[in-house]
């Protein structure tokens, strides 16, 4: 098939999250999904595990927050547009990056059903991301 969209983990100039690079940006490279995707047919969303920007154990030629890296990063299936993004590690320079892709459940909280992502990773913290009403990083979904 043709190529229909193309997501930039480390966002091209002009792009949304380019500003929280702040120098180094044409040095960078990986910040690649490496693992598998996952897909919720029913929303329509594909989830991404976005592993950690090269080099991964010298953080100097990529100042700020490396947007996007180290981040389950929630993708339009049809149009490829960001819907939300969590970062589990800002700046990264441990190769703690996501290895595994999100689990799609539904867990039982306070008696409630709740459609969740749940995303392990390198550090040891298992993630549950409520998909019905999050907030996350600042963008609603």
């Amino acid at each position: 098939g043709a190529l229909r969209w193309t997501f930039h983990t480390i966002p091209h100039p002009g792009e949304a999250g380019h500003e929280t690079w702040e120098s180094g940006v044409r040095l960078t490279g990986a910040g690649n999904v490496w693992s598998t995707i996952t897909a919720d047919l029913a929303r329509g969303l594909v989830f991404l595990p976005v592993s950690t920007p090269s080099p991964d154990y010298f953080g100097g030629d990529r100042l700020g927050d490396d947007l996007y890296t180290d981040s389950v990063v929630a993708l339009d299936a049809a149009t490829g547009a960001r819907r939300w993004h969590f970062q589990t590690v800002h700046h990264d320079t441990w190769d703690l990056d996501l290895a595994c892709p999100p689990v799609l459940c539904t867990v039982r909280h306070e008696g409630k059903e709740i459609d969740a992502a749940v995303q392990v990773s390198k550090t040891g913290f298992v993630y549950v991301l409520d998909l019905q009403q999050p907030t996350l990083n600042g963008s609603e979904f």
